[in-house]
């Protein structure tokens, strides 16, 4: 139910509102009125707390820019009719970001006042149906705060959201109050295939969640700032952030195993990653833990496998970006020499962080790569072999020594590389273009749909019509300039209708391709037709 002030110095038109409000809108209960212009309209609006305000412009003074600023700044829910002179007019249309909503001129007409009482309740309706939803939405979201904090701690794990500032503001916002060094352990149910042929759907998909439950109650217990959260439908991640030693991270996983086993009877290997002192490096420690695990069919189910117990003073293979180095040889392939030149300073920034590297390993990191690209290009046919030959030769992959030379040689051949790319898409766009334009030409007098031609044309309907927008016009421009083009043909060379030309073309309605066609030649059909025959 809608709150109303009504504002205006004169006392009969307040009284006017008043009384066709009544009768023309008796759901309107609460109204309002401001007469005083002394009073401070701030103080008013905050003691009311009205959804509408009906104001006069003059009652606002000179000020009335600053005024309706202050009141949308400070209670930006209140919303305005204003009404005023024409004079007002350029006023008006200054104040309409304002939370103005409608406005009228005076002297106000009963008509147009209650055309703008129907769109302000229009307006209102949508408005509450808005806000519900979104508090819904937000309440949904209360509801399951929780999924949300999973969906970022296994994003971060997984190195989706990799930058420091962001992941502590994230940390904050879901209460997990880290102080220290990072160290991410998993803990994996042993044989798990042979478990959930014993249990029903509903406790094969709680059995994560049962475990994430022992491992956040132990850590309350022992005062240790932790969040473990479900990873996959048989696995637990648990990120420890706080500085602890070896012996003492090896023992919590312990006593969290044994805990899993004692209260769920099913027993659980646990992987353990080294710490870390910045919260970029927690997906390094997941890294190590999720290897760890996977050399317990070696060191044994159901026990702690730490990272350096499984593969002791390997400083590079949890470090090195492997999706960065899938994303340059894609883009390479795309012809994006900025991008892949960013990803080649990160891909071997952290070959330089990672310190002594194995004899030869640099050479066979851009051999990779480069037989990544050759393969990828080959596949889809972009060029020959003895052209990709000019720019990647494996022999030179065998010179590089260190991260710096990897990059200066990679950089130079993904700049010719890239340019030789672009230039045959290029070639390949100009082609589709002539294409379209023919697939045009020959469908123009049916539904010259964009979607349907670009996908008979096998691209996208967003890159075809940037090749005819690149071209100076769009495509539905270029079409439909070939439709009038030939129906000024028929005008011309048969003695057809406009309706018939017009569905001839491809128009449905008449008086559309008449309206077309004036826009086009500067004249009706009809016209058009008649200068011609007089000239005949």
């Amino acid at each position: 139910m809608l709150k109303l002030l009504i504002i205006d110095q004169d006392e009969d038109n307040i009284k006017n509102f008043r009384r066709y409000l009544k009768t023309s809108f008796p759901s309107i209960k609460s109204i309002y009125t401001l007469s005083d212009q002394n009073r401070d309209i701030l103080f008013v609006l905050q003691e009311i707390s009205p959804d509408l305000v009906i104001a006069d412009m003059s009652f606002f003074g000179s000020g009335v820019i600053k005024t309706m600023a202050s009141i949308s700044d400070r209670y930006p829910e209140i919303k305005f009719i204003v009404y005023g002179t024409i004079n007002d007019a350029a006023y008006i249309q200054k104040i309409m970001e304002f939370g103005v909503i409608d406005h009228m001129y005076r002297p106000v007409k009963p008509a147009e006042f209650k055309l703008c009482m129907e769109r302000a309740f229009v307006y209102f309706e949508k408005y509450n149906a808005r806000k519900k939803q979104e508090e819904l939405t937000a309440a949904q979201y209360r509801e399951n705060i929780a999924m949300f904090e999973n969906k970022f701690l296994t994003s971060l794990v997984n190195g989706s959201i990799c930058h420091e500032h962001e992941i502590r503001r994230s940390f904050t916002y879901f209460n997990l109050n880290f102080t220290g060094r990072y160290t991410v352990f998993l803990m994996r149910v042993d044989r798990f295939k042979k478990i959930i042929l014993t249990l029903d759907e509903t406790e094969k998909h709680m059995l994560a969640l049962k475990i994430t439950n022992i491992a956040n109650q132990k850590f309350t217990h022992l005062g240790i700032k932790a969040r473990a959260f479900i990873y996959e439908l048989n696995c637990v991640a648990c990120i420890v952030g706080e500085d602890k030693t070896f012996n003492d991270l090896f023992l919590l996983c312990e006593t969290i195993k044994d805990d899993v086993y004692r209260n769920l009877k099913i027993r659980v290997t646990v992987g353990l990653g080294m710490s870390y002192k910045n919260a970029a490096d927690i997906q390094v420690s997941f890294n190590e833990a999720d290897a760890a695990l996977r050399y317990r069919f070696y060191l044994g189910q159901n026990t702690v496998i730490p990272i350096n117990f499984a593969d002791p003073g390997n400083r590079l293979t949890y470090r090195y970006p492997v999706e960065k180095e899938k994303k340059l040889v894609y883009n390479a392939v795309c012809g994006d020499y900025a991008y892949c030149e960013t990803l080649l300073v990160e891909i071997t920034g952290a070959l330089n962080k990672s310190g002594p590297l194995p004899d030869k390993l640099i050479s066979k990191i851009a051999a990779d790569i480069m037989l990544s690209i050759c393969r990828y290009t080959g596949e889809q046919n972009l060029m020959p072999e003895y052209k990709l030959a000019e720019f990647f030769k494996l022999s030179d992959a065998l010179t590089l020594k260190t991260p710096d030379d990897a990059l200066e040689y990679l950089k130079n051949a993904l700049a010719g590389f890239c340019g030789c790319i672009r230039d045959m898409r290029a070639l390949n766009d100009e082609e589709l273009l002539k294409r379209a334009k023919i697939y045009i030409t020959d469908h123009f007098h049916e539904s010259v749909n964009l979607i349907k031609t670009a996908f008979d044309l096998k691209t996208t309907p967003e890159h075809l019509n940037g090749l005819f927008l690149a071209n100076g016009q769009s495509y539905y421009e270029y079409a439909g300039r070939l439709r009038l083009n030939e129906s000024r043909r028929l005008i011309k060379e048969t003695e057809m209708s406009d309706e018939q030309i017009a569905l001839k073309v491809g128009y449905e309605e008449v008086r559309h391709f008449r309206g077309l066609f004036k826009q086009q030649f500067g004249v009706f059909p009809q016209d058009f037709r008649s200068a011609v025959r007089s000239r005949i």
